[in-house]
């Protein structure tokens, strides 16, 4: 039984939340293993091994990281029962800021290296909401990033108590050339990554127009072969209605009027064949050639075949058409 159309959303992905939740597990996975490497990196190298709960950083960096598994586990929850994609999808985005953030502040401030994160960010956001997710990740990794570096330059933030004061820019002149520099960098990935966003979206229209288009082809393709099929088996009882009529009328005893009846069935049945074998040569068209038709005939067996119809056959018609009157 299908779930009501309004819940649908909320019980499993459907639609164009599909791809959606295929990116989401794709961008989870490697979320877990570049998050690794990044802290472990940041941790051996930059902090030189000192990711213990002696030291601020580390302890600052094992947090980040608990909180950075913690996350992915509620994730991986909500991708499992389909509910909310794309809370999901935007709750990663903002929370890879706030990684990205506290990977600054204990990596120099406004001159950090890891400024870089905030790039990543905004490629992620792309690749799962597109337009709308770049333009997030840009809006608010700049936030946080002008949030921390002024905290820094009036003194509301205080640097890493166990990294060297020089490293971090605590005034305006020292923080505003890094700042704008990263800034930047971050802007100008993040234009980048909402116009190819934005690009794939249209490619992905067109080509999704284009599966349609050849979808309905195949289908009238299809149609096309059932209707030859069909034309074909048509032209048999025509053939036999035919000549039923031309025997009828090799009798002595049909009066005028049935001869005419039965002439206007032979005519009938050869236009229907007509028509047959022009749905037959469909792939074959021929150039029309236009003809002249009496049209007193045609009015006169209009009207024989209207007196003879039960639903007629009390209504008196008549007609006037003048002798030679064609179309």
């Amino acid at each position: 039984m299908n779930a009501p159309k309004g819940l649908a959303p909320d019980r499993a992905p459907t639609g164009v939340e599909r791809p959606l939740a295929s990116r989401l597990k794709w961008v989870t996975g490697l979320r877990l293993l570049f998050a690794t490497l990044l802290f472990l990196f940041f941790g051996f190298f930059y902090l030189e091994g000192s990711i213990s709960a002696h030291t601020f950083s580390g302890t600052w960096l094992t947090y980040v990281l608990s909180a950075t598994y913690v996350l992915a586990l509620l994730y991986a929850v909500a991708l499992r029962s389909g509910r909310y994609l794309p809370a999901v999808a935007t709750t990663q985005i903002i929370a890879d800021q706030l990684t990205a953030t506290a990977l600054v502040y204990i990596s120099g401030g406004a001159s950090s290296g890891a400024t870089s994160v905030y790039a990543l960010g905004c490629l992620t956001g792309a690749i799962l909401i597109g337009l709308r997710g770049a333009l997030l990740a840009v809006g608010f990794g700049l936030s946080c990033y002008a949030l921390l570096c002024v905290g820094f330059a009036t003194h509301f933030v205080s640097p890493p108590p166990d990294q060297a004061l020089v490293a971090y820019g605590t005034s305006f002149s020292a923080i505003t050339f890094p700042f704008l520099l990263s800034s930047f960098g971050i802007a100008l990935v993040g234009g980048l990554s909402a116009y190819l966003a934005e690009r794939l979206r249209v490619t992905g229209g067109a080509l999704i127009q284009a599966e349609e288009r050849a979808d309905r082809a195949e289908r009238l393709a299809e149609l096309g072969r059932i209707s030859a099929w069909l034309a074909h088996e048509i032209r048999n009882p025509l053939g036999s209605i035919r000549g039923s009529v031309d025997l009828l009328q090799e009798s002595t005893r049909l009066t005028d009027e049935e001869r005419t009846l039965l002439s206007i069935v032979t005519r009938e049945s050869k236009r229907l064949d007509d028509l047959v074998r022009d749905m037959l040569d469909l792939a074959r068209p021929h150039v029309p050639e236009p003809t002249t038709f009496d049209l007193k005939k045609l009015v006169e067996e209009t009207v024989a075949l209207a007196t003879v119809d039960v639903t007629t056959r009390h209504v008196r018609i008549s007609a006037d058409v003048a002798e030679g009157a064609a179309i």
